[in-house]
């Protein structure tokens, strides 16, 4: 068998393989072995035989490169690396070009808005040397130590809120995503975030929404006893949105509820203003660099109509995550680290190590290096909603590190 046709996990050898049937091994079906993910073992291509000059048995797709078949001489593709006749090759290159162009758009710092999509650092974890990761370590130390951040362990789960939902809900495969949403909320119910008169509107912005889960579990679990509706943001389309987007509706009495795909930096209250008492900014889980934009902008629109006779509420419950995609750039607050004595390719490398905090053994010292890390940003964004006007800002330790590892939340009000 021709090696140059056979995908990377294709065993060479047909006689070697283990789902090897007698149906399989017919010659009036392509003998070309392709690994199946569901059924994890490696399986026949089920095409019939094209004609070719040399008669081998395989299917238009799958046959070797010089190869004449019925679409001319088989060419590989630049883009998506497949075998492709030279007579079909200019029709499949401008559609292989446009998902291409979807796939792998380029985005710039300032167009990292949602949790999906973000640029990877260059910085590699084994390319940081010990002894920069001892240095790094003993001034995490030194400036944790000093600052003593606060975080308060509150997990709320509640039996009167878990019996809102069903036991395949509750013991299905989002059993953990929607554990922590609930926590979330009656967390946001503990630090009066909700104005409780229905004549006093609640507004819930999602950012970075998804297909709007946290709103949904925020529904369900208020069930219209403070007034909400809701404006879900998110720079993507998801096809599974209508299934939460209309669960919400058939839930709201006085509320409504809009979806917007923009960026978050596009996001605009002008024409909510009015008609809102509270605005409350919500997500779960905000990666990186999103949540410095999506500060950014909360701060911009406060300060856009603090003067404007203010008597609204602005409130921010956002659950951090991904601090690992942080730099001295994008990150709010790198002064606060500055003056511990962090140089900038020291910040950007500590970031990085962030990432420990999310290995499995709590007891290894690298994740409480990455832990405190993380505690530290999240403190830095603390001090910088403070500094522009915030009160009553902290951070909540919401779920148990055996569901998420990313188990904090930052609450601010005004």
């Amino acid at each position: 068998m021709d090696k140059e046709l056979l995908g990377k996990k294709t065993k060479v050898n047909p006689d070697e393989i283990k789902n090897k049937n007698d149906n399989d091994a017919k010659k009036d079906h392509c003998l070309y072995n392709e690994w199946n993910k569901k059924y994890k073992c490696y399986k026949y291509c089920k095409l019939p035989i094209c004609k070719n000059k040399k008669n081998l048995s395989y299917c238009g797709n799958h046959l070797p490169l010089g190869e004449e078949g019925p679409n001319g001489i088989m060419v590989k593709c630049e883009i998506c690396k497949q075998n492709i006749g030279s007579n079909i090759l200019a029709n499949h290159l401008k559609k292989c070009q446009k998902n291409n162009d979807k796939k792998y758009k380029e985005i710039n710092n300032e167009n990292i808005i949602t949790p999906r999509l973000w640029i990877k650092k260059e910085i590699k974890l084994g390319d940081i040397d010990e002894k920069m990761i001892k240095n790094i370590s003993e001034k995490i130390d030194i400036m944790y130590s000093k600052i003593n951040p606060i975080i308060i362990k509150r997990i709320l789960l509640n039996e009167e809120m878990l019996n809102k939902f069903s036991e395949d809900e509750l013991n299905g495969k989002k059993n953990k995503n929607l554990k922590q949403e609930i926590s979330i909320y009656c967390n946001s119910l503990k630090e009066n975030i909700f104005n409780s008169h229905n004549e006093e509107n609640n507004l819930i912005v999602e950012l970075g929404c998804g297909s709007g889960g946290l709103s949904k579990t925020f529904q369900i679990c208020n069930n219209n006893e403070n007034n909400f509706s809701f404006l879900l943001i998110d720079r993507m389309k998801y096809r599974s949105k209508n299934r939460y987007d209309n669960l919400i509706k058939s839930k709201i009495i006085k509320g409504s509820l809009e979806r917007k795909v923009i960026d978050i930096k596009d996001l605009s209250i002008d024409n909510y203003y009015n008609s809102y008492n509270n605005f409350c900014f919500i997500s779960k889980h905000l990666c990186g660099e999103a949540c410095e934009i999506s500060l950014n902008k909360i701060i911009n629109i406060f300060n856009e109509h603090k003067n404007d006779n203010f008597n609204k509420k602005f409130n921010i419950i956002i659950a951090t995550c991904c601090h690992y995609l942080l730099n001295n750039e994008t990150f709010c607050n790198f002064k606060l680290f500055q003056d511990y004595d962090f140089s900038e390719d020291e910040f950007n490398m500590m970031t990085r190590i962030s990432s420990w905090s999310t290995l499995k053994d709590e007891n290894d010292k690298n994740f409480t290096l990455g832990k405190k890390i993380k505690t530290l940003l999240d403190y830095g964004r603390c001090k910088y909603l403070e500094n522009n006007g915030f009160k009553e800002v902290k951070l909540i330790e919401y779920i148990g590190l055996d569901i998420t590892k990313e188990n904090v939340i930052l609450i601010a009000k005004y």
